[in-house]
């Protein structure tokens, strides 16, 4: 039988089956073998399974060599006739070899599809076995995992950390993040010092080097190498900022945010904390809080600010037509007319220093009249000219700082005080003035040592013998045992301390009335709180009274310390005390003030007349007119003109610093100064004034409901006692 009618009688047979029918091993044992035997040929190594079977029995074959090396001698003389192992398992390899292909020849087609099909089927297995090994290790993974997940959520339930928790809250919850971006300002400041911040180390480095270069240029330019200074520039691409402008990037965000936001205390402080201090009775002023955090700054400098005054070749500045006062100017114009060499105007002088802070900053004036110090050299003048008008400028410098230091210390922060002291310590003294360097220095000095205002009083007459009851130090004294005028004198005291002590800056840009300023109007606002609290004083004592004719007599007490008040040019005391009677839980009392004597009603319209607020208040202007101090004005006619001239009036006229209102709020601010000036001479009682600072007032919701019950509506007078 041929072999193709072999292979056809066999049909599907496997290619192991078809070696075993011919008398063959199957192809894996043959394939095997044959590549021990290849390998062995090659590398001149025994096989795999001889080396099994030579390290099973070495020990053997020692013993059964020793024990046959006689009878060997003389078989191996009879071997080495013969041929090698080598060659006689080379040529059944080779025969194997030739058989092997033989039938492989013959059988080739459905040999190679078998072999491929059991090939396969050995790569799917494997495959199966890494898929299902790959899968267990995932699940061990993840539930790996989900163990640690739980731990970790145990241990965050038993240790909770506020900061990252709050923080993992906002990357989950962007509408939370963003409600309490858009109410919170303090996280609205985070999330933009977040987006500003210097996160990169080659960005870093290139800030620090901008900064270096802009204290290079600084020092160029305090001393007056100008051209120098540009030069860098040019060279650089790095635009010069002023160092008084270098503040920090977080400072100036907070700043421009609480800007943004008047009542910055509703957003920062919660209710709960409001509440607490309610009922703790504390007096807790939010506004001086922020300010002495530093995070309420003044207003964004004007570009115009951050140009030198010996670079600013624009000569930005509008008269009046009569070619007398100035009408609209930049700020290195006014200043470079403030420390004019030839030019010398009081009255302009009075009114910058007055009013400059409406306008730009204690700190940028100051480092602006450093600059201003520091002439460099000009071109158009020889040496001698250039050293007469450098030495009249520098003069003219020191001499509107010594009025800086005179009239507003006060209003300098720490830091700008070291800076001016290092200023006249250092530079001064170069320059030839150590005289001049002393004498300010003292100045600071004493100006530091006495901060309180000094208040002048007529030395040549003795103050009058205060009317002190004989129950003094009784602990029942009441109102009503002390005299009306002591009263009266007692009160003028109270409030001139504090009118005294108002300053000019406290009464620019409204800053009474705005909750981002009011930190520089703290006298101005106390002086407020004073006139009402004596207002409602006066309103709730009379409300204490149950009777009709009480009432009557405590409204005639009051108007007799009114009167008082009125001989002593204590205004605001006498507008506080009518206030208090023409409230509406006390004006509608009619019954009450139908017991009033027609001396005490008289007093009454006298003194509403006067104090009326028709015509502007004309009437009562006219008496302060004719009124020689000491004197207190009722501070709410000044406060109303200067809400008319800053409201009424812009504060820059095309792009220029409109500097005639700052003349109109000098008028003002001035004839309040005035009054502040002369004090009374009148001798304190400390038990009558701490009975006068402590009243226990009530509010007008309760005023008005007590007035209710005491005289009920459409109430006969027979049905009230």
């Amino acid at each position: 039988m041929s072999n193709e009618n072999e292979i056809a009688q066999l049909g599907p047979l496997g290619a192991n089956d078809f070696l075993k029918e011919i008398g063959f091993e199957s192809i894996e044992s043959i394939k095997n073998e044959a590549l021990q035997l290849i390998d062995q040929r090659l590398n001149n190594t025994p096989s795999t399974n001889e080396k099994v079977e030579e390290n099973t029995k070495v020990e053997t074959n020692k013993q059964i060599d020793e024990q046959q090396n006689e009878q060997n001698q003389q078989e191996t003389q009879q071997e080495e006739i013969q041929p090698p192992k080598e060659l006689k398992l080379q040529i059944e390899i080779e025969k194997f070899d030739k058989d092997l292909e033989n039938i492989f020849d013959e059988n080739i087609n459905y040999i190679k599809d078998d072999n491929v099909t059991e090939e396969e089927d050995d790569e799917k297995e494997k495959e199966e076995e890494e898929i299902t090994t790959n899968n267990l290790n995932k699940k061990k993974k993840i539930q790996g995992i989900e163990e640690e997940k739980k731990k970790a959520l145990m241990s965050e339930k038993t240790n909770v950390d506020r900061k990252k928790w709050f923080s993992k809250l906002m990357k989950m919850e962007p509408e939370l993040r963003d409600l309490r971006e858009r109410i919170d300002p303090m996280s609205r400041m985070e999330t933009f010092s977040d987006i500003y911040g210097i996160n990169k180390d080659d960005e870093r480095e290139k800030i620090l080097q901008n900064y270096a270069l802009q204290f290079i240029m600084q020092h160029l330019m305090s001393m007056g190498y100008v051209q120098s200074k540009r030069k860098l520039v040019k060279q650089t691409g790095i635009k010069y900022t002023p160092r008084y402008l270098l503040n920090s990037r977080l400072q100036t965000i907070v700043r421009t945010a609480l800007r943004e936001i008047d009542p910055i205390w509703d957003y920062t402080i919660s209710k709960n904390t409001n509440e607490n201090l309610k009922q703790n009775n504390t007096n807790f002023d939010y506004t001086n809080h922020f300010h002495n955090l530093g995070l309420f700054g003044d207003e964004d400098e004007n570009q115009e600010d951050l140009k030198s005054i010996w670079e600013d070749e624009s000569e930005k500045m509008i008269y009046t037509e009569d070619k007398k006062n100035v009408k609209a100017s930049s700020l290195n114009n006014l200043i470079i007319l403030l420390t004019h060499e030839t030019e010398n105007n009081p009255n302009f002088i009075k009114t910058f220093l007055m009013t400059y802070q409406s306008f730009t900053t204690p700190k940028i004036l100051l480092y602006k009249l450093f600059e201003r110090y520091h002439v460099p050299k000009m071109s158009e003048l020889n040496e001698e000219e250039y050293k007469k008008k450098r030495q009249c400028i520098q003069l003219r410098v020191c001499v509107v700082i010594r009025l800086l230091i005179t009239n507003g210390i006060n209003d300098f922060p720490p830091k700008l005080i070291k800076d001016l002291m290092y200023f006249i310590t250092h530079t001064l003294p170069e320059d030839g003035n150590s005289k001049l360097a002393e004498n300010l220095k003292n100045l600071i000095i004493r100006k530091l040592e006495n901060s309180k205002v000094s208040i002048q009083t007529s030395q040549t007459v003795a103050p009058p013998e205060p009317k002190v009851p004989k129950n003094i130090f009784s602990p029942n004294l009441s109102f009503f045992d002390i005299d009306e005028e002591e009263i009266a004198r007692q009160l003028t005291l109270i409030e001139f301390e504090i009118y005294s002590k108002i300053r000019p800056p406290e009464l620019l840009n409204l800053a009474w009335s705005k909750s981002k300023l009011k930190h520089r109007a703290p006298n101005v606002i106390n002086f407020i709180k004073r006139f009402n609290v004596v207002s409602q004083w006066a309103a709730t004592i009379i409300l204490k009274k149950k009777k009709i004719r009480e009432r009557a007599r405590t409204i005639s007490w009051f108007l007799r310390i009114a009167d008082h008040l009125r001989k002593l040019n204590n205004f605001n005391g006498v507008m506080s005390i009518i206030s208090g009677l023409k409230c509406s839980a006390i004006h509608r009392l009619k019954y009450s003030f139908e017991e009033i004597s027609k001396k005490y009603l008289d007093i009454n319209e006298n003194l509403s007349s006067e104090l009326s607020s028709q015509a502007s208040y004309s009437k009562y202007r006219n008496s302060l007119r004719q009124v020689n101090p000491p004197c207190i004005p009722y501070l709410g006619t000044y406060l109303t003109d200067l809400t008319f001239i800053e409201e009424g009036n812009n504060d820059l006229t095309n792009g220029l610093i409109n500097f005639t209102k700052r003349r109109l709020c000098f008028d003002v601010i001035f004839e309040i100064q005035n009054f502040q000036h002369l004090g009374y001479n009148l001798q304190p009682v400390q038990q009558i004034r701490n009975f006068l600072e402590n009243f226990k007032v009530l509010d007008e919701n309760t005023m008005y409901s007590i007035s209710l019950k005491l005289e009920p509506r459409k109430a006969r007078r027979d049905e009230i006692i």
